[in-house]
């Protein structure tokens, strides 16, 4: 399957090093790379302040599993031939997550812009696009283990909170 991936930083050797400085007595080894679902959209939007008129670009991803928004900045895509075992299936279909995505906008354009009225907004563009994440399996002395998500984009990791059958081998 193709999909629009976003271009990646954090090699599998990257991730096992940024996982094995932090995981004294535990062996980090890379599982297998996997895409998660987002909805990307570009819009653009006029708001009105205490200083007059400005246009504004926002940049939104919406989570397709958890159907939750935030800012993005801006990224460049790719695109990917990956097996479908490694892209995770969205549960947000497009609609709802437009939804959320202007909802999230609106939200953004009042608190954060300081406009004084809701925004009128176009759609630049939008996109279903994923992210590659890590996964790391760590393993101690003991037969210990735990798995590790590692942002291919950040570096930024988390430890996964998943039974041990349940997970990829």
């Amino acid at each position: 399957m193709i999909i629009q991936a976003i271009e990646t930083s954090i090699t599998r050797e990257d991730a096992n090093k940024i996982v094995g400085r932090v995981s004294a007595g535990f062996i980090p080894q890379v599982q297998k790379l996997i895409y998660y679902p987002y909805f990307w959209v570009h819009f653009e939007y006029e708001v009105k302040t205490i200083l007059g008129k400005r246009k504004v670009d926002a940049y939104t991803l919406v989570d397709l599993l958890e159907n939750q928004a935030s800012t993005a900045d801006r990224f460049e895509t790719i695109e990917v031939e990956e097996d479908n075992e490694n892209i995770l299936d969205p549960d947000v279909d497009l609609d709802s997550a437009m939804k959320t995505a202007q909802t999230y906008l609106v939200h953004s354009a009042v608190h954060e812009a300081k406009s004084l009225i809701f925004p009128k907004s176009e759609v630049k563009k939008s996109l279903v696009m994923y992210k590659p994440f890590w996964i790391v399996r760590c393993e101690n002395s003991k037969k210990e283990r735990f798995r590790v998500i590692v942002d291919t984009v950040t570096g930024k990791f988390e430890i996964l909170n998943i039974e041990e059958q349940v997970v990829y081998e």
